[in-house]
């Protein structure tokens, strides 16, 4: 017998799918009469049962086309043959939604070009570090262990930012990077009466040149130094909103630093600064000095003040006066700008210090500092016997407070 005989007792009833012309308007954004819609179909090879009703078919879908399932699969062919092209184009419909955290990311966004502005790169570090490595930042009380670590060099929630930074300048400095300029924002935790507190830190990372494309005459002069870190930590703070903010010099040591300062803002210790002990910088193979800082930002967050206001330029001029004078060496930068302003002279702009020498005639434990006042006025003129006075005040103070002898 010649053909094909096909034996099938129970076929499966082929499935039916309405489609709504109202429908297909709505979705489409356009109006397709419902004779197309019908036309469409049948050009597909789609059989309608049932056009009883004028708001509606019944499409009986064939065998070949499984991958016709529901009511929007048979709109798609009708836009398909319609032509997508005809189509009018319009603006888009989005909800605006809001989250807490906008505004949170917000604020970091901001931290991150600020940071990336001052020429410094951002790293992201490991939240699970080695616990030797979080021990030298906190004592083994305040550290968060994991109850069933992977692996050993991954068993302690990190308590600072500090080993992943300094695990990358050891691989940049690895790679012969000559001027690193690193920062991370991340989470840290330590245990606290509830457990554990979780915040946010940011962190800082100097190391190698100043400039790669600097060439001084000492080699010494080429290298970052902690001053120049310092000065990074302030402009941030600065342009951050954060006021009130004082350096803090300890002349002890620690498992990291061979000498540092902590940072505040008031009477809150809002974070640290210092230079990598150099054991730790050769078992980490950084041949040049390193310098570190971290802050509490979570903390900086709340107390920043983001109010700007302006000043028009001063149209009098300017007097400046010097001051030359012997103090403690115990005295720092900030002691001396504290007593200049609690002299309460209005008409200071600025106090610059501009000389610091040890040597020859200087008496043992003192040393000697020069600094540049300028004073003007927004309302007048000054004259030299009102700036005379003024000064008079300023030395009278520095000499109360600290016992300064002027040279």
């Amino acid at each position: 017998m010649d053909g094909v005989v096909d034996c099938y007792p129970n076929p499966e009833p082929l499935r039916q799918i309405s489609l709504r012309h109202q429908k297909v308007n709505d979705l489409l954004g356009i109006d397709i009469p419902p004779e197309s819609n019908r036309n469409f179909l049948e050009r597909l090879q789609l059989k309608i049962v049932g056009d009883d009703n004028p708001n509606a078919l019944t499409v009986e879908i064939p065998t070949f086309r499984p991958d016709l399932k529901q009511e929007v699969d048979l709109i798609e062919e009708i836009v398909r043959l319609y032509g997508v092209d005809k189509i009018p184009g319009g603006n888009p419909i989005c909800l605006a939604a809001e989250n807490p955290f906008d505004a949170v990311f917000d604020e970091l966004t901001k931290v991150r070009n600020l940071l990336a502005g001052m020429g410094l790169h951002e790293i992201q570090g490991q939240t699970l570090i080695m616990n030797e490595a979080a021990a030298r930042i906190h004592q083994e009380s305040e550290l968060v262990h994991l109850s069933h670590p992977l692996s050993s060099d991954m068993d302690t929630l990190r308590s600072s930012l500090m080993p992943g930074l300094i695990d990358a300048v050891s691989h940049n400095a690895r790679h012969r990077e000559s001027a690193i300029r690193l920062f991370e924002i991340g989470t840290v935790f330590q245990k606290s009466n509830n457990g554990f507190e979780e915040k946010r830190n940011l962190a800082f990372a100097l190391c190698g040149t100043s400039d790669p494309d600097f060439r001084a005459v000492k080699p010494d002069e080429t290298y970052v130094d902690l001053f120049g870190l310092k000065g990074i930590v302030e402009s941030f703070l600065t342009f951050y909103g954060c006021r009130g903010i004082f350096f803090d010099r300890s002349d002890d040591s620690d498992d990291l630093f061979s000498e540092y300062g902590v940072i505040r803002q008031g009477n809150l210790i809002i974070g640290r600064i210092g230079q990598l002990q150099p054991a730790l910088s050769k078992d980490f193979d950084i041949r040049m000095p390193c310098f570190l800082a971290e802050l509490d930002l979570d903390g900086l967050s709340g107390r920043r003040n983001t109010q700007k206001s302006f000043k028009p330029l001063p149209p009098y001029p300017s007097i400046r006066r010097d001051i030359a004078m012997l103090v403690s060496d115990s005295v720092q930068h900030q002691d001396i700008l504290k007593s200049i302003r609690k002299s309460k002279v209005e008409w200071i702009e600025s106090a610059d210090i501009f000389d610091v020498y040890h040597g020859d005639n200087i008496p043992e434990g003192q040393k000697s500092v020069a600094y540049g006042l300028i004073y003007r006025s927004p309302k007048k003129t000054l004259t030299d016997d009102q700036v005379n006075g003024a000064h008079t005040k300023v030395i009278e103070a520095l000499k109360r407070d600290l016992k300064a002898t002027m040279r």
